[in-house]
């Protein structure tokens, strides 16, 4: 069984991994997906993967961004997986807010308040073993 969740299209994004472009003061990074294991006890049973864009005010703070790419997608791997666990030991589901939310706590401890303005979803999806 495979469970897609695709928020709208983003506006304004150009294409590719890492890309950014300007709109206004706003700049939209887009991030490679991320997967985590989910968990039955010791059994993989299937994967949770994530695609985000992060929203940044400006140049300087896209720069900020990327100069820290590297722990911060290392952050959020930790992230994704933490909630792919808490899903197998409490047996039910995070929602977009959720992994929302744990991506933007994750983006301020990394790079502080302020550089990523919002964490924006582009899709969701899961897939369970048969």
């Amino acid at each position: 069984m495979i469970a897609v969740l695709a928020i709208g299209p983003a506006q304004a994004l150009a294409a590719g991994d890492g890309a950014a472009e300007s709109t206004g003061e706003s700049a939209y990074l887009r991030l490679p997906p991320f997967a985590a294991t989910l968990f039955d006890g010791d059994k993989p049973v299937g994967i949770l993967s994530a695609i985000i864009l992060l929203e940044v005010a400006g140049d300087h703070q896209r720069e900020a961004v990327l100069e820290n790419m590297p722990k911060l997608e290392d952050a959020f791997v930790r992230a994704l997986h933490q909630l792919a666990d808490a899903e197998g030991r409490l047996q039910g589901e995070y929602g977009p807010i959720e992994i929302k939310q744990a991506f933007q706590l994750v983006a301020n401890h990394v790079l502080g308040e302020g550089v990523v303005e919002e964490v924006l979803i582009e899709g969701i999806s899961r897939s369970r073993n048969k």
